[in-house]
């Protein structure tokens, strides 16, 4: 039945690349699983690149004629990279946003400050002008219509309206039904109570401001020919931070989920006994598996080595709790009013170790004991269904597989369809099909 089926079966999408003047123009490689067209169109960005060029080369005080080599580098999530190379052999790097990537003013703003602030510290970040300090610029409250909207950039109780959950592999657990933003504003409500307890000890190393990278992966790295780093790029949506919020592993580098990574036990690069009879997908996976934990354990090794300070918040378990409160309290609800509250179960289930009796935010009064109580019927069904969501791993269909697998998935799983609610889950709510975003 569909609701059976294991998510191990989602295969992986084949990659493509483009090639000439429309290449500059369009994403290099295809890393979207579903409404590939939307994503498409709100990276592609109509430019002129011999205007382009000379901008590069007034930048230098140098002519275009100057250019001999002209190209795209890389892309991160909101940035195409182009690398100019003059004739006397010097590297002009210039960027251009993508037309979903804002707010324009803001964004902009936002790094200008940023990259002066870093560079102040010796980090190295490309040269601008001017220093802004304005709202919050993370991409996820300016998307689509939210630009828009004439409000804080939080949550708003005059623009939410019932929709089915974004991930799809929710909404069979949901009953395919739409879900109500009601639940969620209660639980923003109790996230502002409880929120008055939490916090770190004044002058402690986690209470410290820090600002980190806020997408620190191999795009956003600039590196030589010689291997050294020489730039970082796309902080605008960086945030200063305590560290106790700020700290963790990138999400690139990360491989939680996996015991071994998790249990931080060294590596051993033994291949299996049977790899040379594998066949080579399953050689190939066996080599991901290594590569994933290798790089996990490294970066809290040296973590550990270098920054001792980030690698004790890393694995504190009051960081752990303070964090999923954070995030799941400053994400916009997009149909899930599940996790935010399971979270704050766990925090009061969790109290003696979330809170901190010398933080600046506990008072005796109203903190020796949690602030909130849920009845243990609310507790059993929202940890259930927390639970179930987790089961369900969306991360897991974000993996490329190709599309022909997918189709015979598709196929196959309404063959074993039995009733009309598994048809319409399986019709409606497939992970790898177009859907809209905003239902």
């Amino acid at each position: 039945m569909f609701r059976k089926v294991p998510l191990s079966l989602f295969a992986r999408y084949s990659r493509f690349r483009l090639h000439g003047a429309q290449q500059a123009r369009n994403i290099t490689e295809s890393a979207h699983h579903y409404n590939e067209q939307l994503r498409l169109t709100e990276r592609y960005l109509e430019f002129d690149v011999p205007a382009l060029r000379n901008a590069v080369a007034a930048s230098c005080n140098r002519s275009s004629s100057d250019i001999v080599s002209f190209f795209k580098l890389s892309e991160g999530g909101f940035n195409r990279v182009f690398q100019a190379t003059l004739s006397d052999g010097k590297n002009v790097i210039a960027r251009i946003p993508y037309p979903s990537t804002g707010p324009e003013h803001y964004t902009v703003a936002s790094e200008v400050a940023t990259l002066d602030y870093l560079r102040l510290h010796g980090i190295t970040t490309p040269k601008r002008s001017r220093f802004f300090i304005g709202p919050i610029a993370h991409y996820s409250w300016w998307d689509e219509q939210r630009a828009a909207l004439e409000t804080d950039r939080g949550p708003s109780k005059t623009h939410a309206k019932p929709r089915l959950p974004y991930e799809r592999l929710y909404r069979e657990i949901h009953g395919f039904c739409e879900v109500s933003p009601d639940s969620h504003i209660k639980n923003l409500s109790d996230y502002l109570i409880l929120s008055r307890c939490l916090g770190f000890k004044t002058g402690s190393s986690l209470d410290r401001p820090v600002i980190r990278h806020p997408d620190f992966q191999p795009n956003n790295i600039l590196v030589s020919e010689s291997n050294e780093i020489v730039g970082f790029i796309d902080w605008q949506h960086s945030t200063i931070l305590p560290l106790g919020i700020a700290a963790g592993i990138p999400k690139h580098f990360q491989n939680y989920g996996d015991p071994v990574s998790e249990k931080l036990i060294e590596l051993q690069f033994d291949l299996p006994p049977n790899y040379d009879t594998l066949d080579r997908s399953e050689q190939i996976s066996v080599r991901e598996t290594i590569r994933k934990r290798l790089v996990h354990f490294l970066y809290a090794a040296f973590t550990k080595r270098l920054n001792e300070e980030h690698y004790d918040a890393i694995f504190d378990q009051s960081v752990m709790l303070h964090q999923r409160l954070f995030k799941s309290a400053n994400t916009p609800w997009e149909g899930d009013s599940i996790t935010l509250r399971a979270e704050m179960i766990r925090a009061i289930q969790s109290w003696r170790n979330l809170i901190a009796e010398d933080s600046r935010e506990y008072d005796k009064r109203t903190c020796a004991i949690p602030p909130l109580e849920y009845p243990d019927i609310i507790i059993h069904d929202t940890l259930r269904i927390d639970a179930q969501q987790k089961e369900a791993d969306t991360d897991g269909t974000n993996a490329t597989c190709c599309e022909g697998k997918a189709r015979e998935m598709k196929a196959k799983m309404l063959e074993a369809a039995v009733t009309h609610s598994d048809v319409t889950g399986v019709q409606s709510h497939f992970p790898f099909d177009d859907f809209h975003e905003d239902s």
